[in-house]
């Protein structure tokens, strides 16, 4: 299958933490094949590059840095899909099963990747979680 990968992922390909090991090695595995990732993850991932600024944990020249580079690789290595109006209304349907812990911007994720087939590559607990119960295929990076 197909990997999409989580915004868990590429922040610690471009910011490192505690999972870039893992991250790395993950990318390694995947050689020069087809990587999917939301349009969705471009806004999540300067959103949180942004916290992490804002909280002093990246300096504003590797803020700015990391999201260039994370651009460059968006453009070169991965495979943009556009969320549909289906996969806001898939993602909603899931969150109206509130007990589940499930957040908004990974429903999201979660619907984009089963309407393209794809297995999701995520370091999140509580995102692999939610997949193996809505019995999605999901690849639990650990580090």
């Amino acid at each position: 299958m197909i990997p999409y990968v989580d915004t868990c992922i590429l922040l610690s390909l471009f910011f490192r933490d505690s999972g870039t090991e893992a991250a790395l090695a993950w990318l390694e595995r995947c050689a020069a094949g087809r990587i999917v990732v939301s349009h969705w993850a471009l806004t999540e991932f300067v959103g949180a590059a942004g916290i992490l600024a804002r909280r002093g944990e990246l300096t504003p020249e590797l803020h700015r840095e990391g999201i260039a580079r994370f651009r460059r690789f968006c453009a070169e290595r991965l495979t943009l899909e556009a969320p549909l109006a289906s996969d806001f209304e898939r993602a909603a349907i899931w969150l109206e099963n509130f007990p589940s812990g499930l957040r908004a911007a990974d429903a999201l994720h979660l619907a984009i990747g089963a309407r393209l087939g794809t297995v999701l590559c995520t370091a999140d607990e509580r995102l692999t979680a939610a997949s193996e119960r809505l019995g999605l295929p999901v690849a639990k990076l650990s580090g």
